[in-house]
């Protein structure tokens, strides 16, 4: 059995669906989904579970609210404290490992093969993005303070296998706490930075040579490119799902057919019908410049 979680809010309540309808199409095993939410926010409105049973998938799905004041005081991701919630959610697994997926993803491949490799003796696998000397000044201050240095390595969070037991064993959940408690506002990039300032890099297994695979950027701009099968993670903001992304953003395409296909249907008619797509908008507006300049 695979078992996967998402972290979710009003804001990613459509794409997250989306994202595990995609994983379960392509999964060879059961999957066990831990659906993780605000307890502040409250539980979303779709009943996930039950949209999923009509397309016979094997699966058990959990909704497990989460006390996330202690990351309030910190940095939001435009309104949004859903990213903290990965943090907490080691806590609330049913087996001793877990694999995170951000809810702006979609799947062509089948992550049961990604769950099962074999981590050694670490406590959480992630994705090489840079070395931690390419962040900027106030994030790599905090990340120096950490015990990383120049050549430490800087790792993204839109997957993350954890070893759940291990990490409640090591308190690294304690120590995320203390962290955003000592430096709320120099969080840059939320869930992202905590988890590279709480793992001392023996602690990393490093999934990098993977990536070509399984972190398959979508940019919001530029010239589409082609994807092998694996995951699609559309970074950046706006998303193909934000308004007016099927206008402007060059990866709709794929977004769209995964939404329909998991029976969604007239997807932007319906944000434009959304009051939580016209909130989004607004805080991310300065974002859609990148469209428009």
């Amino acid at each position: 059995m695979t078992e996967v979680c998402l972290c979710i809010d009003r804001n990613t309540e459509q794409c997250g669906y989306v994202a595990l309808h995609s994983l379960l199409m392509h999964a060879s095993e059961e999957v066990s989904v831990l659906v993780c939410y605000d307890k502040d926010d409250g539980k979303i409105k779709t009943d996930w579970d039950k949209r999923l049973r009509g397309f016979n998938f094997s699966f058990r799905l959990k909704y497990q609210p989460i006390d996330n004041k202690i990351f309030r005081i910190c940095r939001s991701c435009y309104g949004s404290y859903a990213p903290y919630l990965l943090l907490s959610s080691p806590h609330y697994a049913n087996t001793d490992k877990m694999l995170y997926i951000d809810a702006d993803t979609v799947f062509t491949d089948d992550i049961c093969k990604l769950y099962h490799i074999d981590m050694a003796d670490s406590v959480i696998g992630l994705f090489t993005k840079v070395q931690c000397n390419e962040r900027g000044e106030i994030e790599k201050k905090l990340l120096y303070n950490y015990n990383k240095n120049l050549h430490s390595y800087y790792y993204g969070s839109c997957l993350a296998l954890i070893n759940t037991k291990k990490y409640k064993e090591l308190k690294k959940l304690e120590l995320c706490q203390d962290i955003a408690r000592r430096y709320p506002f120099e969080l840059m990039l939320w869930d992202q930075t905590v988890l590279n300032c709480a793992f001392r890099d023996e602690e990393i297994c490093d999934l990098s040579h993977l990536g070509l695979q399984w972190v398959q950027e979508a940019s919001r701009n530029g010239n589409r490119g082609q994807f092998k099968s694996g995951m699609i993670h559309f970074c950046g903001a706006p998303k193909p799902w934000d308004l007016l992304g099927e206008f402007y953003h060059p990866y709709y395409t794929e977004w769209h057919n995964a939404a329909t296909s998991a029976g969604i249907l007239l997807p932007m008619i319906r944000n434009y019908l959304s009051i939580s797509s016209w909130k989004r908008a607004f805080r991310v507006k300065n974002q859609y410049k990148i469209w428009f300049n």
